[in-house]
C-alpha cells in the first residue's frame, strides 16, 4: 500500500507520494541535498556529516582560490560548514544546497581578506601555481601531445598567475563566476555587493585579464575576451 515502510527521505516531495515502481521495499533511495539538510535541522549529525562529505573538497578549492593560503582555506572552509549548520532554518529547501553553502564559502573568505594585510607577490605566485596545477590535472583526459601539452601548460600558468594578481575585488567575483559557476545574484549575495557592481566587475576583469594575456603575447588583439 502507498505510503507504507517509508524510510526516512522518503516522501519529501509531499504526503501520499508513493514508491516508484518495479523498486524492492529494501531498496533505499539516495537522499537528495535539500533532504539531508531539512534532516539534519532535526538535530541529525549523520545527515549533515553526509553532507560535508559532498561537499568539503568543493568548498575548501573555493576557499583556496580565494585566499591562497592553504591554512587559511581551511580555517574559512571550517567556518562556512559551521555557519552554514549554525544556519539550516534559513536555508530554503527548493534552491541548490551547494549554490547557498558555497555563498557562505565566499562570505567567509571576504570576511577573512578584510582582516588580512594586503596581499603579497608570494601569495599571488601560491595561487597561480595551484590554478595551473588544476588547470593542468583537466587537460590529463585529452591526452594531447608534447608540445601542445607544454603550450597547454603555459598558458594555464599564465591565466592563474593573472588571476591571481588581479585586486580582490575583481577577483573574488571574476573566480565565482566563472569558476565556480555561480549566479550573478547570489555572488552579490555573498559579496555583499549590489548586482550591477558585482557584473561590472566580472567584466572589467575580464577585460584586464584580455589585456595582460595579450601583452603577453597568449592572445591576438582583436580576440574575443
Amino acid at each position: 500500500m502507498c505510503g507504507e515502510g517509508r524510510g526516512r527521505f522518503e516522501g519529501a516531495s509531499g504526503p501520499g507520494a508513493c514508491r516508484p515502481a518495479g523498486r524492492r521495499p529494501d531498496q533505499k533511495e539516495t537522499p537528495t541535498d535539500a533532504q539531508l539538510a531539512v534532516v539534519s535541522r532535526t538535530g541529525d549529525l549523520a545527515a549533515f556529516e553526509e553532507l560535508v562529505t559532498r561537499y568539503q573538497r568543493r568548498v575548501f578549492g573555493l576557499c583556496y582560490r580565494l585566499l591562497g593560503r592553504y591554512h587559511d582555506a581551511e580555517d574559512a572552509s571550517q567556518e562556512a560548514l559551521l555557519r552554514a549548520y549554525r544556519s539550516l532554518s534559513l536555508y530554503d529547501p527548493t534552491r541548490p544546497f551547494d549554490r547557498w553553502l558555497l555563498t557562505i564559502a565566499a562570505n567567509c573568505c571576504v570576511s577573512m581578506l578584510r582582516r588580512r594585510r594586503p596581499r603579497t607577490v608570494a601569495v599571488a605566485e601560491e595561487t597561480a601555481e595551484a590554478g595551473a596545477r588544476e588547470a593542468g590535472a583537466a587537460n590529463v583526459a585529452r591526452s594531447p601531445g608534447p608540445a601542445e601539452e607544454a603550450e597547454s601548460r603555459e598558458f594555464a600558468q599564465a591565466v592563474a598567475k593573472a588571476i591571481a594578481g588581479l585586486e580582490d575585488a575583481f577577483r573574488l567575483p571574476l573566480v565565482l563566476f566563472h569558476q565556480e559557476e555561480m549566479r550573478y545574484e547570489d555572488i552579490a549575495q555573498a559579496l555583499r555587493l549590489p548586482l550591477g557592481t558585482v557584473k561590472s566587475r566580472v567584466h572589467r576583469a575580464r577585460a584586464q585579464l584580455y589585456d595582460q594575456l595579450t601583452r603577453a603575447g597568449f592572445l591576438k588583439e582583436g580576440s574575443q575576451r
